[in-house]
């Protein structure tokens, strides 16, 4: 029975009822048309049928030729998908679009199917009509996931986009301390990102995630198997107090971030001292041992002061990769930063962080 159909038996009000049954039958209309309209759009796009016209990209084709902005034709082939596969599509798999490698797939695990079918075409939207990366396709899924857990120390635009310059075209990178993974933002068609992270709030903040011990890396890695390694050690300041207060004061710690103890093998919770050297000493053994030789390995690091005086965290660091796991400095950059604004040397911050690349030799 169609909408039409199903008001023959209304008897009142029939001057409107007819007007409504008018107005009906023009979005029936118009439904079929919008629709069609995106199938067409769609298999030009992913047949790339637009080339043979001489345009270089999808959204160049559609505002030339149609004089659609590219938000309003991915609404088009989105709307005519969603139509189409409304009733079908399974709920790990993107019918009408095309994904074309697995790591495109993996970030859109967890969203219904439409939503999953919004995040795949805003991603391509974000790569021009192209096939978008991982990372595009990530950001895109992001925007319908819940909230990630809060984590105090992540890495900032400047500081990741120093790393993706010295990683480089690294097929396989691994960050052992990956909180909630922002690392995984340098993922794309040919470079695989692997975060390792201790505590269990966080891992689930990124599909690439998986919950182990830096202090244990060879249980989850392969021996020599890792491209590049790019991390961010805890740097033993008072991030590492364990006070979670209860009051309105500012507390920027690991322990009343996540709002409850840290595992005893989260440095999270280790001031500067032996116990903090010990514990990445033993973690850098692990990494190491993984990394391929000739890779590198970039370390996000800095110092702090502790009553009134510069602790040498960064300067440790860097000497026990070099002396003990004999890696060879290849680049280091300072980048200027904005410290926090509490505390008890709030007025005497250090204002930058370290980005230092090694090398693990090819023969040792």
């Amino acid at each position: 029975m169609t909408a039409i159909e199903s008001y023959k038996s209304v008897p009142a009000l029939t001057g409107e009822l007819l007007d409504l049954m008018e107005n009906e039958k023009v979005i029936d209309q118009g439904l079929a048309s919008f629709c069609e309209v995106g199938w067409a759009l769609e298999r030009i796009r992913d047949g790339k049928k637009y080339r043979a016209a001489g345009y270089k990209t999808f959204n160049v084709y559609t505002v030339t030729r149609w004089g659609f902005s590219p938000d309003f034709a991915r609404k088009l082939v989105t709307a005519a998908a969603i139509a189409r596969n409304l009733n079908s599509v399974k709920s790990d798999t993107i019918v009408s679009l095309s994904p074309s490698s697995e790591s495109q797939v993996r970030p859109l695990a967890g969203l219904d199917p439409v939503e999953q079918q919004e995040a795949w075409a805003e991603a391509v939207d974000a790569a021009m009509g192209e096939q978008p990366t991982a990372a595009e396709v990530a950001k895109a899924a992001q925007k319908r996931k819940p909230d990630k857990p809060k984590h105090p120390a992540v890495f900032s635009d400047k500081i990741l986009a120093t790393i993706a310059e010295h990683v480089g075209p690294a097929e396989i990178v691994l960050d052992p301390f990956a909180g909630t993974g922002r690392i995984h933002e340098l993922a794309s068609n040919t470079t695989r990102t692997i975060g390792v992270e201790i505590e269990p709030d966080w891992p689930g903040a990124h599909p690439d995630n998986i919950q182990g011990n830096a202090l244990d890396l060879l249980a989850i890695v392969e021996p020599e198997s890792v491209d590049a390694i790019a991390t961010s050690p805890t740097y033993g300041n008072r991030m590492a107090d364990s006070h979670n207060a209860k009051d309105d004061s500012v507390r920027l710690t690991y322990t009343h971030t996540i709002g409850h103890d840290l595992d005893p093998d989260n440095s999270g919770a280790m001031q500067w001292g032996d116990k903090y050297r010990s514990f990445h000493e033993a973690a850098w053994q692990q990494s190491v041992a993984v990394l391929k030789p000739g890779g590198t390995f970039t370390l996000n690091i800095k110092n702090h002061i502790r009553n009134g005086e510069i602790q040498r965290v960064a300067e440790w660091h860097i000497n026990a990769l070099m002396r003990r796991y004999h890696l060879e400095m290849v680049a280091l950059d300072v980048i200027t930063t904005k410290g926090v604004d509490a505390g008890a040397n709030a007025d005497r911050r250090t204002g930058f962080e370290l980005v230092v690349t090694f090398r693990k030799p090819v023969t040792q």
